[in-house]
């Protein structure tokens, strides 16, 4: 079997792929143009970058329902110098069909980086009009296949429970114009009618815990000022094999695990998000990069990039969760 080549991959599905590097490719948004990004293999993931200018450090619900348009989960993550928009592709390559996902996928996320840095680029049509992979019945079997505890809702939705530091959550699978759509909602419909601290201090960590994540990134609906529910979730291509499936349902229960608890806490305490305000920019500073991979056999790893940019710390003890 012939070695893969990720270069030869890639330049399948990205136009103007060049090499920058071991492992590094830069490709321009709009064919013709200068405006561009960047992609990098990493063990088990391809990691799209593209820098933005820092207009602000605020980061309001206005910004994370904003992503959620964007097509293939590209996101937007705060480093400590300038604004940054970033998307992380499982690198499955197993088979012929994960490296078609792959490709698939790729292509997702140069639409998305296109529409997030204001190219005038023709949508593509929706994709599950085209691709017979997101019928719930089928999604839901595989997902049983695959050890989860899956049912189909009214409406196609599908629902599986995971327990996520002993409480129980729920990840709902749906069709969507970007293909498949997997989430979870935060705070059991407790967002609206919090305070303005609250609200602000949601935004921030969320924002900071997407970027800590790989895969999965921040949604919300409602108003900028009054929010409806907020969650995280994952917007991906669908394939004909389990992987991309199985990782996302690991990739949001990695973003519960980490910061499940931590969201709920700073929506129900004006005492925990005051605090949490004050913190933010020492713990921004002196953040350092972990690593953690779950142990879900089916899914590769989902490794969180910086967590304790996100750390909240107790009110009352100091002790970080």
């Amino acid at each position: 079997m012939r070695t893969l080549d990720p270069g030869e991959l890639l330049g399948a599905a990205i136009a103007g792929l060049e090499p920058i590097g071991p492992g590094r490719w830069k490709f321009p948004l709009v064919p013709g143009t200068k405006s561009g990004a960047g992609v990098q293999i990493e063990p088990q993931w391809a990691t799209f970058r593209c820098a933005i200018p820092h207009a602000s450090d605020a980061l309001p619900f206005a910004v994370i329902r904003q992503q959620s348009t964007w097509r293939g989960g590209v996101k937007l993550v705060p480093t400590d110098n300038f604004l940054a928009l970033r998307a992380e592709v499982p690198w499955l390559t197993q088979t012929a069909a994960d490296c078609d996902w792959v490709s698939r996928q790729c292509r997702e996320v140069v639409r998305g980086l296109q529409a997030a840095t204001g190219h005038a680029v023709a949508d593509a049509a929706p994709i599950h009009e085209e691709c017979g992979d997101t019928d719930p019945e089928m999604l839901a079997e595989r997902c049983r296949a695959g050890g989860c505890r899956a049912v189909v809702k009214d409406g196609g939705e599908v629902r599986i429970d995971i327990e996520s530091r002993s409480v129980r959550r729920v990840i709902g699978i749906a069709r969507h114009a970007q293909g498949l759509r997997a989430s979870v909602a935060l705070g059991d419909g407790q967002l609206p009618g919090t305070g303005s601290e609250n609200l602000q201090a949601v935004a921030h960590f969320m924002q900071r815990a997407s970027s800590s994540l790989r895969f999965a990134r921040a949604w919300a609906t409602g108003d900028a000022d009054a929010p409806e529910d907020a969650g995280f979730e994952c917007v991906f291509h669908p394939a004909s094999g389990d992987a991309p499936l199985f990782t996302a349902i690991d990739a949001l229960t990695t973003a519960c695990d980490l910061f499940g608890s931590e969201v709920e806490a700073l929506i129900s305490s004006a005492a925990v998000a005051r605090q949490y305000l004050q913190l933010i920019e020492p713990v921004r500073a002196q953040a350092t990069e972990r690593m953690l991979y779950r142990r879900t056999a089916q899914a590769i790893a989902c490794r969180p990039l910086a967590a304790s940019k996100a750390v909240l710390s107790s009110p009352t003890t100091g002790a970080t969760t």
